[in-house]
């Protein structure tokens, strides 16, 4: 019973990838776009190849090593993070004081959700900081 939001939440997450890659391949046209022209092709193979280097050299690290990379990214991905979020709810407060604007109601909910999410995946990176910094 513990398993079932997991199995649910993966089986989203899946369902969600075949729509995308079917969405790419055959609706989209994404391949017959990228093959197209070599100027387009070439920065995604070479995207690939350098990420691929660069997982296999990671996981190559010793154990320390990993610790303090993934440290590392966690940090600055929550800064980012933290930052974009200080940054929107400055821009939103700033909108709240002018008067002549008119916010429609579904416009509120977007930006609420916006918001939400924003803290939500603030808090969750701040999390997973914590935990990795904890297991010295």
């Amino acid at each position: 019973m513990r398993f079932v939001p997991l199995i649910l939440g993966l089986m989203l997450m899946a369902s969600m990838t075949v729509l995308e890659i079917y969405d790419f391949l055959i609706t989209n046209a994404g391949i017959a776009y990228y093959s197209s022209d070599s100027s387009r092709f070439m920065p995604v193979v070479i995207l690939a190849f350098v990420g691929g280097v660069l997982a296999l050299g990671i996981s190559r690290l010793s154990p320390g090593s990993q610790r303090i990379l993934k440290l590392a990214a966690l940090g600055a991905v929550g800064a980012v993070l933290l930052h974009t979020l200080s940054m929107l709810i400055f821009l939103l407060n700033s909108l709240a004081r002018i008067e002549t604007i008119e916010i429609e109601a579904h416009s509120i909910g977007w930006i609420a959700a916006a918001v939400a999410s924003s803290i939500v995946l603030a808090v969750f990176v701040c999390w997973e900081f914590w935990q990795t910094w904890r297991r010295a």
